[in-house]
């Protein structure tokens, strides 16, 4: 048994902090991280970082699992979160035990009421107000926040490249606008067969491809497939073709050759009538999850069929879906218009050292798109291609709430999107500027509200996470690029900080030269449900936290749903 006590979690936190804070901001410096075996990696994202860290302490584990599910469902924020709870559990050091039981309440109390109904609220009314009068506007929208969200995870020509890949990846995937939110999240979660890592090229060579790449050769490519011109029908089996397993285990004996040849010719003619069925439906392409036998393969051959099998089961079933079409599970069954599709084009494509097959679906399937990272390694492919994913979450926050109904032919009014307010569901499509301002702007507004409550501990939790929170744009001024003295210091910068944001103007740090930037136009926008969820999980852990007694170790976890007493 070991005691937990504050010390114990502001030592742990402050260890997480020291690893990733060189990296926080547009000049992050790029963390090594190295195995016992020698790998080495090498980058400035938090939450690669942070999964690559295997602390023992069990406190250390609750700390970055709660990091982890935060960025998991964001995108991004892994140094912001670790910045502010450490920041807020060095101001509790002075509390005693009791006192922090009842700041934990206090925080709860934040959590539910003060932090929806009234700290959100004023943030939403300093939103960044987004015209959107068409796609193109949308769009704009949508590269400004990839930026923002890549920003410090990349270099500059990698952030370029990616954000407009990102970008492009989004939008030609979705036609219409309306279906925008729709499709982002579809994107999310079938991330793996709509992004394809190429590992030995620049990255320069990352683009959007139409259609679906299957990482197959063909087994058998007739003449038709070998036209780069013609289209194809095709199925999609996830049976064998040819030499069928039994349903169970058997073993058959042949005393004579002839009892082989009748067993081979009813399995041939099976396999015969199958394909003579797939003849007359036209269908000129069989992709198959299971194995093609060579005789079924050599009959494919014979009626011009081509052929690609050990297709990943993941990747059929995607590819299905977007054909609407039916897997067929045994060449017993008829084939039906359900289950085959149409493709533009079915050939081969050379990605490096990697051969795919290219196949592009015909009518409102052709709309699908799919996006090729490459790079030079391996390690820094996984990087760009994560940069890509926790991108297209921080436009699903973006989205989440309120999908803005623009279809893709249409103009629309300009919409303040930050217009809609209510208790517990919050317009998501409103924005608010980077560079430190919203943790500015928290700061006042946490500051103002503790002078007008009355309860002694919100007004101390309020002053906590008002003080944690400065902690952010303190960071961004201390890795600027700024010549650091006494008459360059963060501190220098409040009273100017506080007499712009009473004058209701955006204000945020520059992370060259060390001063303010005020510009109401900035292209550095992040989404306010990102920053609403932030806040919220960070008050969730600090609860956590300050209500640990101690660390019982036991040999195994008891079941939560089994029998508890009544003790």
């Amino acid at each position: 048994m070991e005691p937990v006590d504050l010390s114990t979690c502001v030592a742990i936190s402050s260890s997480l902090e020291q690893i990733l804070k060189g990296s926080f901001g547009p000049n992050a410096l790029q963390c090594m991280i190295t195995s016992a075996s020698g790998n080495i990696l090498i980058s400035s994202d938090g939450a690669t970082i942070l999964k690559s860290l295997h602390l023992s302490h069990p406190v250390g584990r609750i700390v970055i699992n709660s990091v982890l599910a935060h960025c998991k469902l964001t995108g991004s924020g892994a140094k912001t979160f670790i910045l502010i709870v450490t920041e807020a559990l060095r101001c509790m050091r002075c509390y005693c035990s009791q006192n922090l039981l009842k700041l934990s309440q206090a925080f709860y109390e934040i959590q539910t009421r003060i932090l929806p109904n009234s700290i959100i609220p004023q943030l939403m009314e300093n939103s960044t107000l987004i015209e959107i009068k068409n796609r193109s506007d949308m769009k704009k929208a949508c590269i400004n926040i990839v930026r923002t969200s890549m920003n410090g995870k990349l270099n500059q020509g990698a952030l370029e490249i990616l954000a407009s890949l990102t970008t492009d990846l989004i939008f030609k995937n979705c036609k219409n606008t309306m279906n925008l939110h729709k499709n982002v999240l579809e994107l999310i979660d079938n991330f793996d067969n709509f992004c394809v890592k190429a590992v030995g090229l620049p990255k320069c060579e990352s683009r959007i491809v139409p259609g679906m790449l299957l990482e197959r050769e063909f087994l058998v490519q007739s003449d038709v497939a070998k036209s780069l011109d013609e289209s194809h029908k095709f199925i999609i089996m996830d049976c064998i073709l040819g030499d069928e397993k039994p349903e169970s285990q058997a073993t058959f004996s042949f005393k004579h050759d002839e009892d082989f040849q009748n067993a081979y010719r009813h399995q041939s003619s099976s396999v015969q009538t199958f394909l003579h069925h797939c003849k007359r439906n036209n269908v000129q392409l069989i992709i198959s999850t299971n194995r093609v036998s060579e005789m079924a393969s050599f009959f494919c051959k014979t009626f011009g069929i081509s052929v690609i099998h050990f297709v990943a089961m993941e990747a059929a079933s995607h590819l299905a879906r977007l054909s609407r079409i039916h897997m067929i599970h045994s060449i017993e069954e008829l084939l039906s218009g359900d289950n085959i599709g149409d493709a533009k084009y079915c050939r081969l494509f050379s990605l490096g050292s990697k051969r795919y097959i290219h196949i592009c679906l015909e009518g409102n399937n052709g709309d699908v798109h799919q996006a090729i990272v490459c790079a030079p390694i391996q390690g820094l492919c996984n990087q760009y291609y994560m940069a890509v994913l926790s991108s297209v979450k921080t436009i699903r926050m973006w989205l989440d709430g309120k999908t803005v109904p623009l279809s893709s032919d249409q103009l629309h009014q300009p919409t303040n999107i930050s217009d809609t307010v209510s208790r517990n569901c919050y317009n998501t499509a409103a924005c608010i500027a980077g560079g430190g301002y919203t943790e500015l702007l928290l700061h006042k507004i946490f500051t103002e509200y503790s002078a007008t409550v009355s309860n002694t501990l919100i007004k101390q939790a309020c002053m906590i996470l008002s003080k944690a929170l400065l902690y952010i744009p303190m960071t961004l001024h201390e890795n600027s690029n700024s010549i650091k003295s006494r008459h360059n210091s963060f501190l220098r910068l409040l009273p100017e900080i506080e007499s712009k944001l009473r004058s209701r103007r955006v204000v945020g740090i520059d992370t060259m030269s060390g001063e303010l930037w005020d510009n109401k136009d900035t292209i550095i926008v992040e989404p306010i449900v990102s920053k609403y969820l932030l806040l919220n999980n960070v008050l969730l852990l600090l609860q956590q936290l300050l209500r640990l007694n101690v660390i019982v170790g036991v040999t195994k976890i008891p079941d939560t749903d089994s029998d508890q007493s009544d003790d």
